[in-house]
C-alpha cells in the first residue's frame, strides 16, 4: 500500500486561487475621516496602516488561514485523493463471479456464498476511481459477460443485483476463453476469481495473463441426493435406486420419500455422513409409465435446498421390438434363446412398430425402416466407399484384435474367426481417417478393420464387414454371446432395462414428432420454442433450473420432465485450494481484493470544517472578538 496519490492533476492549476485570496490582504484599506474622543486608538491606526501597506509584514490572521485551509481542501477533494492499495494500478479489470449449484449453499447467518460475493462487489465497486474499468462476467457450465468495461457505478451494481445461482456445476474453462478473446483489444493483465472453490482443480486451458483467486467463506453441513436410477427387476416392477451423500464428519440422519400424482408410496430413514454415504433401494410394482418423485428430509441443518428433491420417470414394461431380415437365419436362431423380443421381418410389414428398437440387416433397402440400432452385416457405409473396400479371398482372413472393454465385444473371442470376405482399406488411408469420419473401430484384421461403429443422430449403427455365411463366426462360441450383448445394449437405448433421473444442464428431447412446434416451459419463467427437423438429431435445450419442464404442441399430448441436480461433487461442497492448469498452479489468494481507498470525502469533511469554524468566527459579537 503506497501514500497517497491523485487520480487527476487537472484540477491543481486553482491552488493559485490562493494568491489573489492573499493578495485582497495586502490592500490598503480605504478609511474614513471620523472624530474621536480618545487618542488611544491612534496606535491601533498606526498599526493597521502598517500592515496594509504593500510590501510589509503583516499582523498574523486567523481569518485568512481558515479561509486558505478551505480553499486547499476543496482543491484537494476535487483532485480525487486516494491510498493506492497495490503497487499497480489495474485500468481493465475483468472480475469472474462463480454462479454454479454450490454458490446457492446458505452459512449459519443465512447468507448464500453468491449474496457474500455480491457484498464483496458491491464494496470494491463503490470505491473505483475515474479511470478504472471492470468487467463483470457469471460463469457456471458456460459463461457469459454481463457488462463490458466501464467505470460506470449503476450499470455495474445493476449487474451485480441480477446475479443469481444456477443449478449446474462450475466450469472455468469458458469463462478464460472469453477473458483470452477481451485481450486482444484490451490489455489484462490480471484477472480476479470469486468462487467457493467448488471447481475442478484441473483446467486445460494456457494463462495469458495472472489470476486472484478468491476463494469465499464454505458453507458448513449439508446432505443431499446425488444418484436417481431405476433398474428392471421382473415383468412387474422395478427396483428404484437412490444415493444420499453428505458431508459431515459424523452421522447425520434423514428421511427418503417416494412420491407420485398419488400421495406417498414409500419412505425409509437412513444416517449419512462423510465417510458413510447411503444407497436406498425401494421397490416399485408398476407395468406402465410413471413419474415418481424422491424427497430428502435431514434432521440437520442443510445448507443447499436445491439437491434434496430429485425425478425420475419409469416407462411402461413392453418387449423388444427386433427387425431380422429373411435371409439372416444365424442371427434369427440366435435370437430365440434370448426372451422378451418380439421379431419382425419383411414379411409381416403390416405389423410393424413406428420404430424398431434393433434391427439386423446385410440389406441396403432395410434402410426405409427407423430403428435405434441397426446392425449391418457385410455393408461398407456410404461415406467410406472410397477409403474401405470388401473384396474375396481364397485364404481369408483373421481378426487379430478387438476392444475387450466394449460393452459390444464383451466375453466375445474374435480370435479363431476366419471370413472369406477382406475389408481393406485404401491405400494412403488409415485409423485416423475413420476416426475423422466419426467411426469406432471395434475389430482389427491384418487387411483393415472389420467391425465399425458409429452414431448418426439419435441412431447406434454397426458394421460388421464381412457377411457371417461367408465365415466360421456363427460356429463360434462368441456369436451367440456378441447377439446377447446387442439385445442388452438396445434394451438400455430403449430404457426397458435401466433408466436414470435427467440431470440439469443438457437436456436431451426425444420422441418429438418432425415438423411440429414444441413450447417448453420450465423454472423461472423459462420457456422456448423448437422443432425438429426431418432426419435431424433431437434438440436439446439448456435446463439449468431443477424442476418440471413441460413440452406441449397442437397435435401431440404434454409431456412432462423432471430435471435434478444429482451431482456428488456440489452436494459435498468440495473446495479446490489450488487451479492446476497447463503449464502452472494457481493457489487460492492469501489476501482478499485490495482496494485503492478514495479519500476526497475527508478532505471535503475539512474544507466544511473549516467554512463553519469560518462562519462562527465572523460571526462573533465584535466586543469579543480577540485581538489579532
Amino acid at each position: 500500500m503506497s501514500w497517497l496519490n491523485f487520480s487527476t492533476l487537472a484540477n491543481a492549476w486553482l491552488f493559485l486561487l490562493a494568491l489573489p485570496l492573499i493578495l485582497f490582504y495586502f490592500l490598503k484599506l480605504r478609511r474614513p475621516h471620523k472624530e474621536v474622543s480618545s487618542l488611544v486608538l491612534w496606535q491601533q491606526v498606526m498599526d493597521d496602516q502598517r500592515v496594509n501597506s504593500p510590501f510589509q509584514k503583516f499582523k498574523k490572521n486567523l481569518l485568512l488561514l481558515l479561509q486558505l485551509l478551505l480553499l486547499c481542501s476543496l482543491i484537494l477533494a476535487s483532485m480525487q485523493p486516494f491510498i493506492q492499495a497495490s503497487s499497480e494500478q489495474e485500468d481493465s479489470l475483468p472480475i469472474l463471479i462463480d454462479c454454479s449449484a454450490s454458490m446457492g449453499s446458505i452459512d449459519s447467518s443465512g447468507k448464500s456464498r453468491l449474496d457474500v460475493a455480491k457484498d464483496e462487489l458491491k464494496d470494491f465497486i463503490n470505491k473505483l476511481l475515474p479511470g478504472q474499468r471492470i468487467s463483470l462476467i457469471s460463469f457456471h457450465s458456460t459463461a457469459r459477460r454481463l457488462t463490458e468495461f466501464t467505470d460506470n457505478k449503476r450499470v455495474l451494481l445493476k449487474a451485480v443485483d441480477s446475479l443469481e445461482t444456477v443449478d449446474v456445476p462450475g466450469k472455468l474453462e469458458d469463462a478464460l476463453r472469453l477473458c483470452e478473446a477481451m485481450s486482444r483489444v484490451t490489455t489484462i493483465k490480471t484477472v480476479y476469481l470469486l468462487s467457493d472453490g467448488n471447481l475442478p482443480n484441473k483446467t486445460d486451458f494456457e494463462l495469458p495473463f495472472s489470476i486472484n483467486y478468491q476463494k469465499l467463506p464454505t458453507a458448513s453441513f449439508n446432505i443431499g441426493i446425488t444418484e436417481c436410477n431405476a433398474r428392471r427387476a421382473n415383468e412387474e416392477g422395478w427396483d428404484l435406486f437412490i444415493r444420499v451423500e453428505g458431508n459431515s464428519d459424523v452421522p447425520v440422519s434423514a428421511k427418503v420419500e417416494i412420491w407420485n400424482g398419488l400421495g406417498k408410496v414409500a419412505e425409509d430413514t437412513v444416517l449419512v455422513s462423510k465417510e458413510l454415504p447411503q444407497r436406498v433401494n425401494f421397490r416399485l410394482n408398476v407395468d406402465i409409465e410413471a413419474s415418481f418423485q424422491v424427497k430428502l428430509i435431514s434432521d440437520g441443518k442443510d445448507s443447499l435446498e436445491v439437491d434434496n428433491y430429485a425425478s425420475i420417470k419409469i416407462p411402461k414394461i413392453r418387449k423388444l421390438q427386433v427387425f431380422v431380415s429373411e435371409d439372416l437365419t444365424g442371427f434369427r436362431h440366435a435370437l430365440n434363446g434370448i426372451s422378451g423380443l418380439v421379431f419382425h421381418s419383411e414379411k409381416n410389414e403390416a405389423d410393424h412398430p413406428p420404430e424398431f428398437d434393433l434391427l439386423f440387416t446385410d440389406k441396403t433397402s432395410d434402410d426405409k425402416y427407423p430403428s435405434k440400432i441397426r446392425f449391418n452385416i457385410g455393408l461398407v457405409p456410404e461415406d467410406l466407399k472410397s477409403t474401405l473396400n470388401i473384396e474375396t479371398g481364397d485364404s481369408g482372413v483373421e481378426i487379430i484384435d478387438w476392444l475387450r472393454n466394449s460393452t459390444l465385444l464383451q466375453h466375445v473371442n474374435l480370435g479363431e474367426v476366419i471370413s472369406t470376405d477382406v475389408p481393406t482399406t485404401a491405400e494412403g488411408s488409415g485409423s485416423e481417417t475413420y476416426e475423422e469420419a466419426g467411426y469406432e473401430i471395434f475389430a482389427h484384421s491384418t487387411t483393415g478393420p472389420v467391425l465399425l461403429g458409429k452414431r448418426d443422430n439419435s441412431q447406434l449403427n454397426y458394421y460388421l464387414l464381412f457377411h457371417t455365411d461367408r465365415s466360421t463366426f456363427p460356429y463360434r462360441v462368441g456369436f451367440p454371446v456378441l447377439v446377447n450383448n446387442l439385445v442388452q445394449i438396445a434394451m438400455q437405448e430403449a430404457s426397458l432395462t435401466e433408466v436414470h433421473g435427467e440431470k440439469t444442464g443438457a437436456l436431451v428431447l426425444n420422441k418429438l414428432i418432425p415438423g411440429v412446434e414444441y413450447i417448453v416451459s420450465g423454472p423461472n419463467g423459462f420457456s422456448q420454442t423448437i422443432k425438429k427437423e426431418e432426419d435431424s438429431s433431437s434438440p436439446i435445450i439448456s435446463a439449468l433450473k431443477a424442476g418440471e419442464y413441460r413440452i406441449k404442441s397442437d397435435s401431440d399430448e404434454t409431456k412432462i420432465i423432471g430435471v435434478s441436480l444429482l451431482n456428488s461433487h456440489e452436494t459435498l461442497l468440495k473446495t479446490v485450494e489450488s487451479i492446476q492448469f497447463s503449464e502452472l498452479s494457481v493457489d487460492v489468494a492469501k489476501e482478499k481484493i485490495k482496494k485503492d481507498q478514495p479519500t476526497w470525502k475527508y478532505f471535503a469533511f475539512f474544507g466544511f470544517l473549516f467554512l463553519i469554524v469560518e462562519w462562527w468566527y465572523f460571526q462573533r459579537r465584535p466586543g469579543r472578538r480577540l485581538a489579532t
